[in-house]
């Protein structure tokens, strides 16, 4: 396992580390974590080995991932998601600055979210109704801080909308790619 990291953080909006239940292990997808922070020009995170997939989204600025499909940038309202088996990097760009959300997250269905998203070769989804992705995102947060009976199951619900929204509207990116 490889994790090198340089947390040169500006801010920190939320960090919101999270251990489903012991009954929660069979359920398609897993949060692990979520958390909101700007980072600074000298950020960057190397990781390989990972048993989590890792989504990305970026508010402001920009971030540059290298990983086995080559490197790309992520702009302003993107979304990337990683292979944390594979080796990746991901740094803050050319702005200085990264203001992004993270959440990690497993489970038996992962791998095919993943696969299923990078298949048309875009890594970065360019998201025209942030806003939804960012109120799923919020609702996730959400429930993690809830005690609720049945937040895994909630939780792996509001992941799944979040995921297959953010594939929908990659496959409308390609029907009809920007001008």
């Amino acid at each position: 396992m490889l994790l090198n990291y340089n947390i040169d953080l500006i801010k920190e909006y939320y960090v919101c580390p999270y251990n489903p239940s012991a009954s929660a292990g069979d359920l398609p997808l897993l949060v692990e974590g979520m958390a909101r922070c700007r980072y600074g020009p000298q950020y960057f995170t190397e990781r390989e080995g990972m048993d989590t997939y890792l989504l990305l989204y970026t508010h402001e600025g920009e971030g540059v991932i290298d990983g086995p499909d080559g490197m790309y940038t992520t702009m302003p309202g993107t979304v990337a998601i990683l292979d944390g088996k594979t080796y990746h990097r991901y740094q803050t760009g050319q702005t200085g600055y990264w203001d992004m959300s993270w959440i990690h997250f497993r489970g038996i269905c992962a791998g095919a979210y993943h696969r299923h998203m990078v298949a048309g070769g875009e890594h970065a989804i360019s998201m025209t109704s942030s806003s939804i992705f960012l109120e799923e995102l919020d609702r996730i947060r959400q429930l993690m801080d809830g005690n609720l009976e049945i937040r895994d199951v909630q939780i792996t619900r509001e992941l799944t909308q979040l995921l297959v929204g953010t594939m929908e509207e990659g496959r409308r990116e390609e029907e009809h790619p920007p001008l």
